[in-house]
């Protein structure tokens, strides 16, 4: 065979390459057979393991698929048969005769049948059955193989369940089984006969199934799914997929072969055709007549050690040329060391001109005073610049001032032709000689080069006894780059100087607000809060920087968790909210959102402020107002009205002493006169609003703990009618006040009595006294109904009532509070669902104020 020449350029090598192959018929080929060989056997081994490791994944699939759908079922029929002995057939038993029984609604056994039955004709692949030794009915008697699992599982009591393929071929299946163990509500059918219910008698004789024990196994139940279809579907899908592998193999094998000869085969033919051209001599011929009857690998080792051989020759006659190259290495490596000398020096000034740049950029981010940091750039500017001395001017409204100076004797001329220079600038467009250097004197060893950042020209740098001959353009560049660097420094110290004094300025505004400021990020964490706030809540600022307003540990300000805040974009307007906390304090909370570009918000300003005060004095004064509209009603109406009620009373009298014998007019005369009355005592509760000035005058010294036992007398035997018990905790200083001691009896009486009447049955009303900081509480709690949240303002308003039509005026609340306000103090609130709290405040400091 002829091989095609891919790298030789002439065609005698060509031809001597060709000949070269077709003297080795046999060794050509013997690397290559047992490569072929040997991967032939690898590919083979692969795809078999493949096959066997698909065919083994697919069944075990098969497996669990089949394992889940029979403990699904199994768990359907176990919750069932639960079903029929704990809810089922209890009710059953209750609802029945004694000794009845229904199999269809109590067996929970023939119940799971039943709905397995139904099942398998929707269903035709599972299988099911429940077996007994000894069973009622001989169809349910268990075969060869559910015998031998009874007593597997009467022999292994812990186990509880069985789960595996049986059959051959086509009749393989996946089964489970599950032991069948007698519980003692299984006594009831499968204990004695003579104790069995009468219908499993009649219906099934009493010889199978009776003399059961409890835990024992008296049967099983098995669930079946054919799985042999499925595996040979399995089977078929695996030997196509074998015959797709193995075809695969043999492409692969085919390219790999090939790959393998263009490779390694032809470039080891090569390789070894370049020894044989090289070697010509006849101890060459000879060696190679020796390698043709080994393989390539060992041919090729055999070559390269002839090829070893000639180079050690080869090297002999170069040391005898090298002696000869000393000299010229000589003057090489002479002009390398000047070359590395010069490359050494540059390398170091590149390095200072580097950590120049660096220290001015750490002088920047250090924040120093920027006359501090300008002298210290220019001293480290002037080491690296080869010049006598330096200045820095900067511009100041127009007008350039000297800013620091170094090894300059005569500032002043050196001011003269700065200005000088600076009048020929200004003539033109003083940014066009940024990036540039300018020398200001004839001789030109004064250099000046502009501080510039963004478009702006901030001063200028001074170079003094600059050389003409050292400067060139790499120098002309870097003291660009040092004038750019510096302005970019005297900029950001003088912006940072403006945000500081702003900061400071802000920062003092906000600490000096007296309420409680906070601001939110757009995630509402704290960013920053005021000494207001952090005194009012007794946190310290790292407790709360960073903390989500919804999770703020500050008890005093835990109403700012229901403050609802702005985050929607296009919300970005004041908002204003008064909230009450779980303290009963009014919070005014102000927001002010802070939108960026877009109406994003990015931030909220949260102001809050305590106006409990407020809204109690305005409450005060709604009450007061209610008050007096009733004063004023009851001064105009009451009058008029009391006269004609009497005359009605006085008629009804002669009326019934007329008519005593007939029973019926009695009847409707007296209910005249209950609906009079009752007019009558509205119109004295009305009359009680104008009498409080007048008897405001009747105060005097009173024990308030003898009032309540008095209170607690009177109404003590009636609320024990009605099961409601009353007691009193009483302050042990026995306090006495100054006030009406009739007033007061009406009050605690008002109040007991809405207490009694929010207690449906058998509650309990509790009174408390106790002096407390110059202030006399008296508390009347109940545990009745409670009040709604949405009345507990109204309660005091004249005429409201929440009782029934004819059953209340809606007067003694409004009054009472009437007469507790006439004395300075207040009466407050507490309710929730089976609690009420109504609280006397009274003000005052006890028996010193007889005056």
């Amino acid at each position: 065979k002829m091989y095609t020449c891919v790298s030789t350029p002439s065609f005698q090598e060509c031809s001597m390459l060709n000949f070269f192959r077709k003297t080795m018929p046999q060794s050509s080929r013997s690397l290559q057979t047992k490569f072929q060989i040997g991967l032939a056997i690898i590919l083979c081994f692969f795809c078999l393991l493949s096959v066997v490791v698909v065919y083994t994944l697919q069944r075990n699939l098969l497996e669990r698929e089949a394992l889940r759908q029979t403990n699904l079922v199994m768990s359907s029929l176990e919750a069932t048969r639960r079903y029929v002995r704990e809810t089922l057939r209890p009710r059953m038993y209750e609802v029945l005769p004694d000794h009845s029984f229904v199999l269809e609604s109590m067996s929970s056994s023939y119940i799971t049948r039943v709905i397995m039955q139904n099942l398998g004709e929707e269903l035709s692949e599972f299988s099911y059955r429940r077996v007994a030794e000894n069973p009622r009915n001989p169809n349910f008697a268990p075969q060869d193989l559910e015998q031998k699992m009874i007593t597997y599982f009467r022999e292994n009591k812990n186990h509880d369940t069985w789960e595996g393929v049986i059959g051959q071929g086509a009749d393989q299946q996946f089964i489970r089984f599950q032991p069948v163990r007698f519980t003692d509500s299984c006594m009831i059918c499968h204990g004695r006969p003579e104790e069995a219910p009468q219908g499993i008698i009649d219906r099934y004789g009493n010889k199978g199934g009776f003399n059961k024990q409890v835990g024992e196994v008296g049967g099983l139940v098995s669930v079946s799914i054919p799985l042999g279809r499925d595996l040979v579907g399995i089977r078929t899908t695996v030997f196509g997929l074998f015959g797709g592998i193995l075809a695969s193999g043999f492409l692969l094998f085919l390219f790999i072969r090939l790959f393998f000869r263009q490779l390694v085969v032809v470039n080891l033919h090569t390789l070894l055709g370049f020894f044989r051209e090289t070697v010509t001599d006849a101890k060459g011929s000879q060696l190679y007549e020796q390698m043709t009857s080994q393989d390539e690998i060992r041919e090729m080792s055999e070559g390269m050690r002839l090829l070893a051989s000639h180079i050690r020759d080869t090297k002999n006659e170069l040391e005898q040329h090298a002696l000869q190259l000393e000299d010229i290495v000589a003057v090489r490596t002479e002009a390398l060391e000047r070359s590395h000398d010069q490359l050494r020096t540059r390398m170091r000034q590149r390095n200072r001109e580097l950590h120049l740049f660096t220290t001015i950029a750490e002088l920047t981010a250090a924040a120093e005073p920027l006359p501090d940091m300008l002298n210290s750039i220019l001293q480290h500017t002037l080491q690296v610049i080869p010049s006598g001395g330096g200045a820095i001017y900067l511009n100041d409204q127009g007008l350039f001032r000297l800013s620091c100076i170094k090894n300059i004797e005569e500032p002043q001329h050196l001011f003269g032709l700065v200005t000088q220079k600076l009048g020929r600038i200004e003539e033109q467009n003083p940014l066009q000689n940024c990036n540039s250097v300018t020398f200001i004197d004839d001789m030109q060893q004064i250099a000046m080069i502009p501080l510039c950042s963004r478009d702006k020209l901030l001063g200028l740098f001074l170079i003094t006894e600059l050389a003409p001959e050292v400067f060139d353009e790499p120098l002309r560049d870097l003291l660009v780059s040092i004038g750019n660097q510096i302005g970019i420094a005297v900029e950001n110290v003088q912006t940072t100087s403006a945000l500081r004094r702003s900061e400071q300025l802000l920062q003092s505004v906000f600490t000096g607000i007296s309420d409680p400021l906070l601001l939110l990020d757009s995630q509402h964490n704290i960013q920053m809060v005021n000494e207001a706030f952090l005194a009012q809540n007794n946190l310290q600022r790292e407790q709360v920087i960073g903390c989500n307003v919804k999770n703020l540990p500050a008890e005093n300000s835990s109403f700012l968790r229901n403050v609802v805040l702005p985050t929607k974009p296009g919300n970005a307007h004041l908002q204003s909210e008064t909230i009450r906390d779980e303290h009963g304090n009014f919070f005014e909370v102000l927001l002010y959102p802070v939108a960026e570009t877009g109406e994003a918000i990015s931030s909220v300003i949260c102001f809050t402020r305590n106006v409990t005060e407020v809204k109690h004095v305005e409450q005060n004064m709604r009450q007061t107002e209610k008050l007096a509209a009733v004063g004023q009603l009851a001064a105009g109406v009451a009058h008029e009205l009391n006269n004609p009620l009497w005359v009605v009373l006085c008629h009804t009298d002669l009326i019934k002493k007329e008519n005593s014998d007939q029973t019926e007019l009695i009847k409707d005369i007296e209910v005249i006169e209950r609906h009079t009355t009752h007019c009558q005592k509205i119109i004295a509760d009305l009359l009680d609003f104008t009498r409080k000035k007048e008897e405001i005058s009747r105060k005097q010294l009173v024990n308030i703990n003898d009032h309540v036992h008095r209170v607690v007398e009177m109404v003590e035997a009636q609320f024990a009618k009605k099961t409601i018990t009353i007691d009193t905790t009483l302050d042990k200083q026995n306090p006495e006040w100054y006030i009406d001691s009739d007033r007061l009896h009406q009050v605690l009486l008002n109040l007991v009595m809405n207490a009694s009447q929010a207690i449906e049955s058998e509650g309990k009303i509790h009174i408390r006294t106790e002096h407390r900081d110059d202030h006399l509480l008296i508390a009347v709690e109940d545990n009745g109904s409670g009040i709604a949240p949405e009345i507990q303002e109204k309660i005091f308003d004249p005429f409201f009532t929440t009782k029934e039509l004819g059953t209340g005026t809606g007067l003694g609340l409004s009054v009472s509070y009437g007469i507790i306000k006439d004395h300075g103090g207040n009466i407050e609130v507490e309710s929730s669902p089976g609690r009420t709290v109504l609280t006397i405040i009274l003000p005052g400091v006890g028996q010193h104020e007889n005056q």
